[in-house]
């Protein structure tokens, strides 16, 4: 049974990759996603500049925090809009049925998860690797250490997004709705943020972790945040009548 569930795990998540890089709006978003890291990191540079003088002291150089800092504003909308049709897309075109019937729910939730946070973690590491040449050329420093804490926690922050993301993809039938849901639950995390009594319950409350040397909170905060949502779209899915 174990090995059933690998094959089958596996068959769902490389046919998700295979969609993804398949469907135009993702190549848009990717593209879309690349070049605006691309323009904020590149011009942003001097502005991080004037940040870590006047707001956040950092030891990290100036292009590594402009990309830390604009990769926490890109990438829930980007996680959110690879994870969002994960289910909802199959349960929407009514495909989701006839994969059931060769597949379990098990591999079907696994396998398209899994590929959402490969994609994730692959697109996380691109920018990272580009960033250690780029960062060399600025600063003559390859600062390799702050540049893998920083790609390691943006993946986690990411994956916060993607479980959201694939939460709402079960919840709704259809990917618009998903989508919707998916933005609204974030802003409303947003809105948490602003309470000070209640911030703690909020993942941006946790951005600056690994700058202000609470990486471990952090770290525990995501990892708790991601396997809430997914674990609830997972029951969610197990019992959903399709």
């Amino acid at each position: 049974m174990c090995r059933n569930f690998i094959r089958q795990t596996r068959v769902i998540f490389l046919d998700e990759l295979k969609q993804s890089f398949r469907n135009k709006k993702f190549i848009i978003a990717l593209a879309i996603y690349l070049f605006l890291t691309y323009f904020l990191i590149k011009n942003g540079t001097n502005i991080a500049t004037v940040i870590k003088l006047f707001w956040l002291v950092s030891d990290y150089s100036a292009p590594i925090l402009v990309y830390y800092l604009s990769s926490l504003l890109l990438i829930p909308l980007f996680a959110i809009l690879i994870s969002h049709d994960s289910i909802s897309s199959e349960t929407q075109e009514n495909a989701i049925r006839y994969i059931a019937s060769r597949a379990s729910r098990y591999s079907i939730f696994f396998g398209k998860l899994l590929a959402d946070m490969a994609i994730i973690t692959a697109i996380n590491l691109l920018i990272a690797a580009a960033m250690l040449y780029y960062n060399y050329n600025y600063t003559g420093l390859y600062a390799f250490k702050e540049l893998s804490i920083s790609f390691f926690y943006l993946t986690l922050y990411a994956f916060v997004f993607a479980g959201i993301g694939i939460f709402s993809s079960v919840v709704l039938r259809r990917t618009t709705m998903a989508l919707w849901l998916s933005m609204l639950i974030s802003v409303s995390f947003l809105f948490l943020h602003l309470k000070d009594s209640f911030n703690i319950f909020s993942p941006y409350h946790y951005i600056l972790a690994p700058i202000k040397g609470t990486l471990s909170a952090g770290i525990i905060a995501y990892v708790s945040f991601a396997a809430v949502f997914i674990a609830a779209a997972f029951i969610i899915f197990k019992r959903k009548d399709l």
